[in-house]
């Protein structure tokens, strides 16, 4: 072997150590979850495609945060979607030491969260056809509360928020912003512990001029109903609701009242 030819196989080598492994598409398919590691700083994910889903127009996404202690997971979603109209992603929470954190940690916190799911928005806007504007942002427990304190504090990140088994943080700085093309699904059981504050932040946000929501799961405690009547209807009506003029918007009466 030539030096020459000695020289290229090593720059070639170089090369390609110096590449590092493909990252491999994941394989999506209508109906189907996938489940994949996007690196830092999301880390592991679990993507739901819903079932009528195709590439002639962009699909909203619901960003799903499981319970304190729970596992990745779309499907009480799927069942609430029908599986049809919405991508789902199931996330895990920003990394953090402390358990009890003080005001200025839970926020710096609620950062990371936030450019999380820019993250993998961002990433997912290259693998389907994603609608950045249609984003929903969706959580039960302590993921209710990390749900709710964003949209209360960062309402520009979504469209519309499912807040279930959880309240939010008044203490939290609160953005200026309407909230009138917003809409908004609290839910939680009749025995839950967070009923009190489940019912105080769908008043907030009823303040707040978004459309609301409110849903009580009859003898169930800090547990979700994906079946239950309200959110059906709710996630049924979303898709054509994003798409309706401010202008037509209702005041939510019910909550008022």
């Amino acid at each position: 072997m030539t030096r020459l030819a000695v020289i290229i196989l090593i720059a070639a080598a170089a090369s390609a150590a110096s590449a590092g492994p493909k990252t491999v598409t994941p394989a999506f398919e209508a109906g189907k979850e996938v489940r994949v590691n996007i690196g830092k700083p999301a880390g592991e994910i679990l993507i739901f495609v819903p079932s009528d889903y195709n590439d002639d127009c962009n699909w909203p996404v619901i960003f799903y945060y499981h319970g304190q202690g729970g596992e990745l997971s779309t499907q009480w979603l799927q069942t609430a979607t029908e599986g049809k109209g919405f991508i789902v992603v199931s996330m895990e929470f920003a990394p953090t030491t402390e358990e009890q954190m003080k005001p200025g940690q839970y926020e710096a916190y609620l950062e990371r969260e936030t450019k999380n799911i820019g993250a993998v928005r961002h990433w997912l806007q290259g693998q389907l056809k994603v609608d950045a504007k249609k984003t929903i942002l969706a959580g039960v427990s302590r993921g209710g509360w990390i749900v709710a304190d964003i949209f209360h504090t960062r309402p520009r990140l979504g469209a519309a928020a499912v807040i279930m088994c959880a309240g939010y943080h008044n203490w939290l700085p609160e953005d200026s912003l309407s909230l009138a093309d917003k809409y908004v699904y609290v839910g939680t059981g009749e025995k839950d512990l967070n009923l009190t504050p489940a019912k105080r932040t769908a008043r907030y946000f009823v303040n707040r001029k978004a459309e609301v929501t409110f849903e009580v799961y009859g003898g169930l405690g800090h547990e979700i109903n994906p079946n239950a009547p309200k959110l059906l209807k709710w996630f049924s009506d979303l898709r054509s609701n994003l798409n309706r003029p401010a202008a037509e918007m209702k005041p939510s009466e019910e909550i008022k009242k």
